[in-house]
C-alpha cells in the first residue's frame, strides 16, 4: 500500500502540473500528441524536457507551475487530504466506467469507504432548516445501512448530508 500511495502521489503531481501548464483545460489534456496516460502515470515525476515535448512552455513557466503544485500539495497534506488516481485499487469501480472519469480524486477520510455502494444527496444551495434536517436524517439512515454519501460539498443540502 505504501508503494501504491507513493505512485498515486507522483501521478497526482504529474496530473496537476500538466493541468496547471495547460490552463486547467481538460480538453487540452486529451489533445496532447502523446497519450496523456503515459505522461501522468509514469513512475517518476515529469522532467522539464519531457514536459516541453508536449506543452509549449518555458523553463520559467514550468518552475512557477511546479512551485504552485508544491504549495497546493503541501496544503493538502496539512488539511489531511490524500490522493487516489484512476490506476489505484481504491478508485471507485463504478466511477471508473464513466466516460472521461476523473483521473485524480482528492479525499479526506477513510479511502476504503469508496468501495461501498454510494448515493448522492443533492438539493438546494439555499436550503431551509427543515430541508437540511431531512437531508441529515436521510444521510444517517443511508450510512447506517452501509451506503456512502457522495457530493461536491456545495453549500446547503449537499453539506447537510455530510
Amino acid at each position: 500500500k505504501t508503494m501504491e500511495r507513493r505512485l498515486d502521489s507522483i501521478h497526482a503531481v504529474n496530473y496537476s502540473l500538466l493541468m496547471d501548464l495547460l490552463g486547467y483545460s481538460q480538453s487540452k489534456l486529451f489533445q496532447l500528441e502523446k497519450n496523456f496516460d503515459e505522461l501522468i502515470f509514469s513512475d517518476q515525476l515529469l522532467a522539464k524536457s519531457e514536459l516541453k515535448k508536449y506543452v509549449q512552455v518555458t523553463d520559467e513557466e514550468i518552475d512557477r507551475a511546479k512551485e504552485r503544485v508544491q504549495e497546493s500539495f503541501a496544503q493538502l497534506t496539512l488539511d489531511d487530504v490524500s490522493v487516489v488516481t484512476i490506476k489505484s485499487a481504491l478508485y471507485p469501480p463504478l466511477l471508473k466506467k464513466i466516460k472521461r472519469a476523473p483521473l485524480v480524486l482528492f479525499l479526506r477520510g477513510i479511502g476504503d469507504l469508496m468501495q461501498l455502494p454510494c448515493v448522492s444527496v443533492v438539493g438546494s444551495r439555499a436550503a431551509t432548516q427543515e430541508g437540511k434536517l431531512r437531508a441529515q436524517k436521510v444521510a444517517i439512515a443511508l450510512t447506517e445501512n452501509n451506503y456512502g454519501i457522495v457530493s461536491g460539498l456545495a453549500k446547503g443540502i449537499d453539506t447537510a448530508a455530510h
